[in-house]
């Protein structure tokens, strides 16, 4: 069954979600690995008959084609049971991001979901398995990781097959169609969240005393906290600091003070108040004064719309200064990027 991206759009945008909240950032992914990190449990169907005997499971069994996601409430664990005698990895591979989905999606939230599926309505069936595919898809694969893959050559199956580690036939049945349906939308801010780290040469880095995490391999001073013990590596727990909503250009799409839209092309303050709707560090800002003993910062460009602190030298940002963003361990909008994960209602998922 081809998985529309527009009929499950939120199945899409969820995958891209949490791509970035687990920081993907290499394909083809070890999905196996991924999973696990979660702390959901994967095994064969061989190993889960054993668990089933030794525990004296008295819940139904259901044969298991390809793949199926359990909820264990003994061990308060999900499990995703794949069938080993399958021996296309393509096949498991994909069976196992399906199966993730089911749970990452709150498909298992009854005794009918977890334990079988097809004990539901065709309607519910039909949408639980569509959700789930596009969520698979376009997790192995995303629309905009494939574009640069092909770096602007016309859609190429082979290529795509080989760089994100799928069949051909998977390929051609389903990411193409997914592909030029991708192609007619506008880009979420979690894939350009994506793209970004997809393209930087250097690892991740990490503050030592707000754990946030950051990409831009000249910055000296985490833009969060100010502080410059900084560390290049992946930590698990990172936290997340949300901010001003800025454009592709650095400007506010809404004034921080005001909240009004509407912004004069090129112009640095909001025309309803006079805000300045541009993050850029204190100390690089012109005020009409001059003193040659000031310090300064050479960095004049616009600043992440999150930045408390300039990356280059420490300074203040001028949201930060203005008091349009509390101070790192006042604010209320940092959430732990890891292990925990938030739908797009802010509902916690399940694991």
């Amino acid at each position: 069954m081809a998985a529309s991206m527009q009929k499950y759009f939120r199945a899409f945008r969820m995958s891209q979600r949490v791509l970035n909240i687990l920081n993907v950032k290499v394909f083809p992914i070890n999905i196996k690995a991924l999973i696990e990190s979660c702390g959901i449990l994967i095994c064969t169907e061989l190993d889960y008959k054993e668990f089933r005997y030794k525990t004296n499971d008295k819940r139904p069994y259901i044969k298991i084609k390809d793949g199926r996601a359990y909820y264990d409430p003994n061990r308060n664990v999900y499990l995703i049971v794949y069938n080993e005698n399958i021996r296309n990895r393509h096949r498991i591979n994909f069976t196992l991001a399906h199966e993730f989905a089911h749970i990452v999606l709150g498909h298992l939230t009854d005794e009918r979901t977890e334990l079988d599926r097809g004990g539901l309505p065709d309607y519910a069936y039909n949408r639980f398995e569509g959700e789930a595919n596009a969520f698979a898809g376009n997790f192995l694969a995303p629309p905009i990781i494939i574009q640069e893959k092909l770096n602007r050559n016309p859609f190429d199956p082979e290529t795509i097959a080989r760089a994100f580690d799928l069949s051909l036939q998977a390929v051609r049945n389903y990411r193409v169609e997914d592909y030029k349906s991708w192609l007619k939308t506008q880009l979420i801010e979690d894939e350009i969240t994506l793209i970004e780290r997809y393209r930087t040469d250097k690892p991740a880095s990490h503050c030592k005393q707000c754990s946030s995490e950051f990409y831009n391999k000249d910055w000296m001073y985490c833009p969060i906290c100010g502080n410059d013990r900084l560390f290049i590596g992946g930590i698990n727990n990172y936290m997340k600091y949300t901010g001003i909503k800025t454009d592709e250009d650095g400007y506010a799409k809404e004034c921080p003070r005001c909240e009004n839209e509407e912004h004069f092309p090129g112009g640095d303050y909001c025309i309803i108040c006079g805000t300045e709707i541009i993050n850029r560090c204190s100390l690089a800002k012109d005020d009409g004064t001059y003193d040659r003993f000031a310090p300064t910062c050479n960095y004049e460009a616009s600043l992440p719309g999150n930045a408390r602190y300039c990356p280059y030298c420490g300074s203040e940002t001028t949201y930060f200064r203005s008091g349009h963003l509390k101070a790192w361990d006042q604010s209320n909008d940092a959430v732990q990027a890891f292990p925990i994960l938030d739908d797009e209602n802010g509902e916690g998922f399940p694991f």
